[in-house]
């Protein structure tokens, strides 16, 4: 087997029991129940420095808005600073982290 089949299956093996990982967290919060389905909006929106235009902007303005769309409208179970607040509080979310930034969710929370 070549290095590199080796590491891009050892990625994808991290990547799937990431996913896994968070299902579980899910899971674990509630975000599954129906009553989370049919909120429109995120809970942590008001405390959300990327929400707030309180981040440095790595994004444009319509990045942005889109991100907001998908995540603080609705999706923040896909959000990585909703995960990692609703894990560890909201004072142990790095002020750089972004919504798209799931990969660096499981280094976070200490899962492998």
């Amino acid at each position: 087997m070549s290095a590199v089949f080796i590491i891009k299956a050892r990625f994808l093996q991290r990547t799937i029991g990431y996913y896994v990982g968070v299902l579980n967290l899910q899971k674990a919060t509630g975000q599954d129940s129906p009553e989370r389905k049919v909120m429109k909006e995120c809970t942590i929106i008001d405390e959300c420095p990327f929400f707030n235009d309180q981040q440095p902007r790595i994004h444009t303005a319509k990045e942005r808005e889109i991100m907001k769309r998908k995540f603080c409208g609705g999706g923040s179970s896909q959000c990585a600073r909703f995960i990692v607040a609703k894990a560890l509080g909201s004072d142990e979310v790095p002020e750089n982290l972004y919504p798209e930034d799931l990969f660096r969710v499981s280094i976070i929370l200490g899962m492998p």
